[in-house]
This record gives structure tokens, C-alpha cells and sequence, in this order.
């Protein structure tokens, strides 16, 4: 276990950083919180590739299987961190 030095950086996304010489602990931050900060909708840019997901089932570029992988990885990529996850 990293001990906490008490030496922190709280940024303006809420990640929090261990500023303690050679720590580098951070704490991350949601990727759907900082898609937030720099202004994208992480529900429109979901919907736009669920949309484009579907089109291309229509027209036989992917199987609904792989749209399903392609849609399940980017939910889990929006509920993901920005940094290492226990």
C-alpha cells in the first residue's frame, strides 16, 4: 500500500494527485466527467455510435454481435477512469 504523503494537487476535472516527490499517486477521474468539462455530451456522442452502430448492421459491415462488443466496450470506457483502476 502507498502511503499518503498529505502533499496534494486537486485539479479542476476532481482528479487528485500525490504531489510528494516520487509518489506519483493519482486519483482519476470519470471519462464521461471529463468529457463533460471540455464541453462534449458523453449521452450524444453514446447515441451518435449506437446510431452509426446500427446503420452498419443495415447495411451488413458488422454483424449485431459485433455491434454489441463495439457498444458494450465504449459504456465501459465512459464508466472507466482516467487513471489505473484497481
Amino acid at each position: 500500500m502507498i502511503k499518503d504523503s498529505g502533499e496534494r494537487t486537486r485539479f479542476d476535472t476532481g482528479a487528485v494527485r500525490d504531489m510528494h516527490t516520487g509518489k506519483g499517486r493519482t486519483v482519476g477521474t470519470a471519462i464521461s466527467d471529463i468529457l463533460d468539462y471540455v464541453e462534449y455530451d458523453p449521452r450524444r456522442i453514446l447515441e451518435d455510435l449506437r446510431e452509426a452502430a446500427e446503420r452498419a448492421v443495415r447495411e451488413k459491415r458488422i454483424t449485431p454481435s459485433e455491434r454489441y462488443k463495439i457498444l458494450q466496450t465504449f459504456e465501459d470506457g465512459l464508466r472507466g477512469y482516467t487513471y489505473f483502476e484497481r
